[in-house]
């Protein structure tokens, strides 16, 4: 049986293959979409998969690559802004 940080993992390796598999099936693969779709979907698996009462060793870890993951995100916005601006 998994331990709770190994579901993660699978979810989130399972995920990353499908999201690369529906855009390489409609031509839209673009790192962009790939990375925002991968940070989407590994917010929602973390949320549904870690526990609400307390926050298990192997979270504060996950923590520091969503919000390395956000920040990211939020340069490739204010990039794309930009981009429509100019």
């Amino acid at each position: 049986m998994l331990i709770k940080s190994q579901k993660v993992v699978v979810a989130f390796s399972a995920w990353a293959i499908l999201t690369l598999t529906l855009l390489t099936l409609f031509n839209s693969l673009n790192y962009e979409y790939l990375f925002v779709l991968d940070l989407l979907g590994l917010l929602v698996i973390t949320q549904l998969l870690s526990p609400y009462t307390m926050k298990p060793k192997w979270r504060p870890r996950l923590d520091i690559f969503l919000m390395a993951g956000v920040a990211i995100f939020a340069l490739l916005v204010s990039n794309k802004a930009l981009q429509m601006i100019s």
